[in-house]
């Protein structure tokens, strides 16, 4: 479990049409001099990538602002999130993160905002 939560004034889970997971690539290739490439894994334990999309309010795109800039260290601290979709990654609550770029927003109407996160999620 992560000593930095998700905080419980945000939304818990993204807009179900906007998540996307993306598994990566965890495999380097050895040209050979005949032949095809030879293949092994890079690790044995791999991030995962998470997408998507939560509608915010002005007070709540302030408190992500906080959370990223006071918790997380502008981003240089995972935290705990909690788990979405179907557990492939693992079957556990919560996931631990990193915000590997910053959130964007998109404005929606007074004081609603569309707000795009992703993740790394981490090894557990």
């Amino acid at each position: 479990m992560a000593t930095i939560t998700w905080p419980s004034t945000l939304p818990q889970t993204f807009q179900r049409d906007s998540y996307q997971e993306e598994l990566s690539n965890n495999v380097i290739r050895d040209p050979f001099e005949v032949g095809p490439s030879g293949l092994r894994r890079r690790v044995t334990a791999n991030i995962t990538l998470a997408t998507g999309m939560m509608f915010l309010t002005t007070e709540q795109w302030e408190d992500l602002a906080l959370f990223i800039a006071n918790e997380t260290l502008e981003r240089s601290l995972a935290f705990g999130f909690p788990a979405q979709g179907v557990p492939v990654v693992s079957p556990v609550e919560e996931w631990l993160v990193l915000m590997d770029k910053p959130p964007t927003r998109t404005w929606l109407a007074e004081d609603f905002w569309l707000v795009t996160i992703s993740f790394v999620i981490l090894p557990q």
